[in-house]
């Protein structure tokens, strides 16, 4: 299978509290290591195919993730979701489900880690992972390839 494992961008109003003075300051971006160990992971460990977008640091905007995930047609799409990302992760979900309804997506990071009955509730988010991934997202991904529980 093939899954599009997606940071999403920032800029809510909830990520946007740096002190103005430190504003124009570029001091690089974090990378998302939970996304890279699940992926590393899945290339190591499993035949699945894993493409990371991160759109903080490609300076990808919400307006551009649906032509990426048409572009790229993942199998899956696994979105990184904080408190502080909870919108753009669920927008991202919602423009995956406008592309192809059938097209599973899942959640993880540390909002479903503290919310998982809340997150799985919402109608575009199919599957979450909560805790370290790697195992997880493995085994779901084969599971959703064999037609399995």
């Amino acid at each position: 299978m093939k899954i599009l494992l997606v940071y999403p961008p920032v800029g809510t109003k909830l990520s946007n509290v740096t002190p103005g003075q430190f504003g124009e300051l570029d001091i690089g971006n974090y990378p998302p290591l939970g996304l890279m160990y699940v992926g590393a992971y899945l290339e190591k460990f499993s035949g699945h195919e894993v493409e990371i977008l991160d759109s903080v640091a490609e300076r990808v905007a919400l307006e551009d993730i649906s032509e990426i995930i048409a572009q790229k047609k993942p199998d899956v799409i696994g979105v990184y979701t904080s408190c502080f990302t909870l919108y753009y992760a669920y927008a991202i979900s919602r423009v995956a489900k406008a592309l192809n309804k059938e097209i599973p997506v899942v959640l993880g990071g540390p909002h479903v880690d503290i919310y998982p009955e809340e997150t799985l509730g919402l109608p575009s988010v199919d599957y979450v992972v909560m805790g370290e991934g790697e195992v997880t997202v493995k085994e779901l991904l084969n599971a959703l390839q064999s037609n399995k529980d």
